[in-house]
């Protein structure tokens, strides 16, 4: 089998399998416990958590399968299926805040403020 990887973007070609990205995601996670235990100082415009783009892209993957989309765009009902994930239990370490992200509004182009 052959593998040709690309350091710059992190990704990997797998025969059969296609091109796979990779991603250290532990300093974001703790990035996201330290922000957890400060107190937030504002109510507009809070930091609701930090996403890896490699879970990003699996929510996309996830949410293109549901909605039966071939390629599907980051629109207001993707933003919107991002707060559920947020709010599962699950995904608490990627969250910097004590309130639900569905209590956080959107603005322009329906970006999780």
């Amino acid at each position: 089998m052959s593998l040709r990887y690309r350091p710059r973007t992190q990704t990997t070609y797998i025969p059969g399998t296609g091109w796979v990205t990779t991603q250290d995601c532990e300093p974001i996670v703790e990035h996201n416990k330290k922000l957890n235990r400060e107190p937030q100082k504002s109510d507009w415009g809070r930091h609701v958590g930090s996403v890896p783009n490699n879970l990003i892209n699996q929510w996309l993957l996830e949410y293109s399968a549901r909605e039966g989309i071939f390629l599907p765009r980051f629109t207001p009902h993707f933003w919107r299926f991002c707060r559920k994930k947020l709010e599962d239990p699950n995904y608490k370490y990627l969250r910097v805040d004590h309130i639900k992200p569905s209590q956080v509004t959107t603005h322009g182009a329906g970006k999780l403020l």
